[in-house]
Protein backbone atom coordinates (compact mmCIF):
# COMPACT_ATOMS: atom_id res chain seq x y z
CA UNK A 1 0.00 0.00 0.00
CA UNK A 2 2.95 2.77 0.79
CA UNK A 3 5.00 1.71 -1.93
CA UNK A 4 1.94 2.21 -4.34
CA UNK A 5 0.51 4.96 -3.07
CA UNK A 6 3.82 7.02 -2.15
CA UNK A 7 6.09 5.83 -4.86
CA UNK A 8 3.95 6.03 -8.23
CA UNK A 9 2.00 9.49 -7.09
CA UNK A 10 5.13 11.34 -6.30
CA UNK A 11 7.50 9.81 -9.13
CA UNK A 12 9.47 12.91 -9.96
CA UNK A 13 13.28 13.56 -8.87
CA UNK A 14 15.49 11.43 -7.59
CA UNK A 15 15.41 13.29 -4.38
CA UNK A 16 11.82 12.62 -4.22
CA UNK A 17 11.94 8.99 -4.96
CA UNK A 18 14.72 8.29 -2.39
CA UNK A 19 12.70 10.35 0.64
CA UNK A 20 9.53 8.00 -0.99
CA UNK A 21 11.32 5.16 -0.58
CA UNK A 22 12.88 5.80 3.05
CA UNK A 23 9.12 7.13 4.26
CA UNK A 24 7.27 3.58 2.79
CA UNK A 25 10.08 1.67 4.00
CA UNK A 26 10.10 2.86 7.71
CA UNK A 27 6.03 3.27 7.49
CA UNK A 28 6.10 -0.33 6.83
CA UNK A 29 8.37 -1.12 9.95
CA UNK A 30 6.23 0.65 11.93
CA UNK A 31 3.06 -0.98 10.57
CA UNK A 32 4.53 -3.89 12.90
CA UNK A 33 5.58 -2.02 15.82
CA UNK A 34 3.08 -3.72 17.47
CA UNK A 35 3.48 -7.56 16.85
CA UNK A 36 7.34 -5.93 19.19
CA UNK A 37 5.46 -4.99 22.12
CA UNK A 38 6.01 -1.43 20.89
CA UNK A 39 9.72 -1.54 20.57
CA UNK A 40 10.68 0.60 17.74
CA UNK A 41 14.23 -1.06 17.63
CA UNK A 42 12.74 -4.42 17.15
CA UNK A 43 10.83 -3.06 14.04
CA UNK A 44 14.27 -2.11 12.31
CA UNK A 45 14.44 -5.74 10.38
CA UNK A 46 10.95 -5.13 9.22
CA UNK A 47 12.08 -1.32 7.97
CA UNK A 48 14.69 -3.46 5.49
CA UNK A 49 12.36 -5.93 4.03
CA UNK A 50 10.34 -2.45 3.29
CA UNK A 51 13.14 -1.49 1.61
CA UNK A 52 13.78 -4.77 -0.63
CA UNK A 53 10.19 -4.40 -1.23
CA UNK A 54 10.08 -1.20 -2.11
CA UNK A 55 13.39 -2.02 -4.69
CA UNK A 56 11.46 -4.74 -6.21
CA UNK A 57 8.25 -2.05 -6.50
CA UNK A 58 10.53 0.05 -8.79
CA UNK A 59 12.29 -2.22 -10.83
CA UNK A 60 8.80 -4.00 -12.05
CA UNK A 61 6.23 -1.36 -11.36
CA UNK A 62 4.01 -4.11 -10.58
CA UNK A 63 2.51 -3.88 -7.08
CA UNK A 64 1.61 -7.62 -7.34
CA UNK A 65 5.11 -8.81 -7.00
CA UNK A 66 5.07 -6.89 -3.62
CA UNK A 67 2.06 -8.71 -2.79
CA UNK A 68 3.34 -12.09 -3.56
CA UNK A 69 7.10 -11.53 -1.98
CA UNK A 70 5.18 -10.84 1.13
CA UNK A 71 2.82 -13.62 0.98
CA UNK A 72 6.14 -16.02 0.50
CA UNK A 73 7.95 -14.46 3.63
CA UNK A 74 4.84 -14.82 5.89
CA UNK A 75 4.34 -18.37 4.46
CA UNK A 76 7.43 -19.12 5.56
CA UNK A 77 7.99 -17.90 8.57
CA UNK A 78 4.77 -19.74 9.22
CA UNK A 79 5.68 -22.65 8.61
CA UNK A 80 9.12 -21.96 10.36
CA UNK A 81 6.59 -21.47 13.47
CA UNK A 82 4.78 -24.53 12.82
CA UNK A 83 7.97 -26.59 12.25
CA UNK A 84 9.37 -26.05 15.30
CA UNK A 85 5.89 -26.67 17.32
CA UNK A 86 5.82 -30.05 15.76
CA UNK A 87 9.84 -30.56 16.28
CA UNK A 88 9.21 -29.81 20.25
CA UNK A 89 5.81 -31.95 20.39
CA UNK A 90 8.08 -35.22 19.46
Amino acid sequence: MYRHVLMYRFKGSLVRLILMVTISSILFGLIHINNFGGSVVATIPYMFVGLYLSLIYLRTNNIWHNIMTYFIFNTSALMGIVLMWYVNLT
